[in-house]
């Protein structure tokens, strides 16, 4: 029976001084082993593992402090708005077109900007309202009943909560 080692690859040692010169080849042939201690390193020495963690180490703490900045503003900038205000109520009609029945109303949406009391981390905000109802024939078919509630920072014009509820029945 043949020895286990004897299949394995070997390598042979050279030396070589600091100037790279050839001195000549060793006696000495060493298999390549798996359990290796020199092929587990292949980073370097533990200089450089040391130096490769504070490395890692100052990556890591230069990204995250950057992030913690940028979600740790109080401060927002403050928009114009001339697009819509409170009170304003704006209502869709969804039809179906079809050339032999022409224009059916599928449903309605209606969409309204209220005031309201709240407020979402210290800023007040505006309750933007839509809702979607389907009418006549098409309750048979495909009912629906949605409602979304959305509430807008007032000078920022940003949402800070949303709610959705829809109800549909195939």
């Amino acid at each position: 029976m043949q020895d286990k080692n004897f299949f394995q690859p070997f390598k042979a040692i050279k030396k070589i001084n600091r100037n790279n010169q050839f001195l000549g080849d060793s006696s000495t042939i060493i298999p390549i082993n798996k359990d290796n201690d020199d092929d587990k390193n292949f980073i370097g020495s533990s200089i450089d593992k040391k130096r490769l963690a504070i490395f890692l180490l100052f990556i890591f703490l230069t990204c995250f402090s950057g992030i913690s900045k940028l979600y740790s503003q109080n401060e927002f900038r403050k928009i114009n708005n001339e697009a819509f205000k409170p009170g304003e109520r704006l209502q869709w009609r969804f039809y179906y077109d079809a050339w032999l029945t022409g224009k059916i109303t599928a449903g309605i949406g209606i969409t309204e900007v209220k005031e309201t009391e709240k407020t979402f981390n210290g800023r007040h905000v505006w309750h933007i309202d839509s809702e979607g109802k389907s009418k006549g024939l098409f309750n048979w078919f495909y009912k629906v009943r949605d409602e979304f509630d959305s509430f807008v920072d007032k000078e920022f014009l940003a949402p800070h909560y949303f709610i959705r509820r829809t109800r549909t029945n195939k």
